[in-house]
Formats: structure tokens, sequence, C-alpha cells
């Protein structure tokens, strides 16, 4: 048994057990998220955020060619 506080570092691939996406699952969802700027969640960064329906439309683009394997990379 552990008697100290302790911390424990994980890989981001620790977190999938519990339901949550790997790295470039996460990036896939966020580019099919924002494939149609008018519809949400992709609206409400748009009415929300302070975006305008290009800076949407670049990011998307630039984040789906960046081919890189997570949303931390790329930004």
């Amino acid at each position: 048994m552990i008697k100290k506080d302790t911390g424990f570092v994980l890989g981001a691939g620790a977190s999938q057990a519990y339901g949550f996406p790997s790295g470039p699952h996460l990036v896939d969802v966020i580019c099919e998220r924002l494939e149609d700027p008018d519809q949400d969640p992709a609206r409400t960064l748009l009415t929300g955020g302070g975006f305008n329906r290009n800076e949407l439309i670049s990011f998307r683009r630039r984040l789906k060619e960046s081919r890189l394997n997570s949303i931390d990379a790329f930004l």
C-alpha cells in the first residue's frame, strides 16, 4: 500500500478505457464536427466564439492537412 501522497503521470492512451478518444480519433472528431459551418457545434463557435466562417473552414482544413496525431501538437 502506498502511504505517501503520490501522483501518476499517464500517457494519453490511458484515458481511452474511460471513454475518452485517442489523440488521432479526437482530431477526426473535430474535423467531422466542423465539416459543415452551418451546423452545431460549428455554428456555436461562429456565434458565441467570435470566429467567422472562413476562419472555421481554414482551421478545419489546416488541422486535417497537418496529419498530426493530436490537437495539442497542432495547437
